[in-house]
């Protein structure tokens, strides 16, 4: 799956479906999108309304252009959005915004005016910036039954609820985590995800020492 994006030639833009799984957010807190294209204000940020099992949002972008974002929940963390085109540092330590990149369609851009062509040309070189940290479900291969205390079928709800590296999974915040397995039933609410983003945090970086080393101090995702 990716982004949702529907070309409006009359207005040169983009109408961008924009979505947060239910699971994510089963309080139904708050959740905006903030970008550069509300110069991250939560005041000018819309809000995404809660619509057959996600929450989603639609917003219209220029097209030729390459936006960054985030979604914001009630306020108090951000969420990435596991369906972008692509991710980019952000200017703070181990933390990346996701990207919407806004290409013109071919047949747009071979009737375009030279007015409306240049923006094709600042599209294609901030997507060239960001490429080199782009990461996509396609791209990246994760097996999160390699973290102790997660099995096939919590493997699964993280992945659905947008978490597709074990980067993004490094990164969760265990509210987050648990609100996942709340919402997934009684059944999961008994798991503890506590170690789930330090064990995670080593296999992104391939330290499988120090993560054996840890799981050897735990039992069911917990500490022994």
């Amino acid at each position: 799956m990716s982004l949702k994006k529907s070309f409006i030639k009359s207005r040169n833009s983009f109408k961008v479906t924009f979505k947060v799984p239910e699971q994510v957010n089963p309080e139904g807190k708050e959740i905006r999108i903030l970008g550069g294209f509300n110069n991250w204000s939560w005041e000018e940020a819309p809000a995404l309304k809660p619509t057959n099992g996600t929450f989603k949002v639609d917003v219209e972008l220029k097209a030729g252009s390459t936006y960054e974002y985030r979604f914001m929940v009630d306020q108090s963390y951000w969420l990435n959005d596991g369906l972008a085109d692509a991710y980019t540092p952000s200017p703070y330590d181990n933390v990346e915004n996701c990207v919407v990149v806004l290409d013109l369609p071919e047949t747009a851009s071979s009737v375009a005016a030279p007015s409306v062509a240049a923006p094709k040309k600042v599209a294609k070189k901030a997507s060239k910036k960001t490429t080199p940290v782009a990461k996509s479900k396609t791209e990246v291969k994760v097996d999160f039954t390699k973290i102790e205390g997660i099995g096939p079928k919590i493997a699964s709800l993280i992945l659905e609820a947008g978490y597709i590296t074990y980067e993004d999974l490094a990164k969760a915040k265990k509210k987050e985590l648990t609100a996942i397995l709340s919402a997934a039933g009684k059944r999961f609410q008994m798991h503890d995800p506590s170690s789930w983003a330090k064990q995670s945090k080593f296999l992104a970086q391939g330290n499988l020492v120090a993560l054996k080393k840890l799981q050897d101090e735990l039992k069911g995702g917990r500490k022994a």
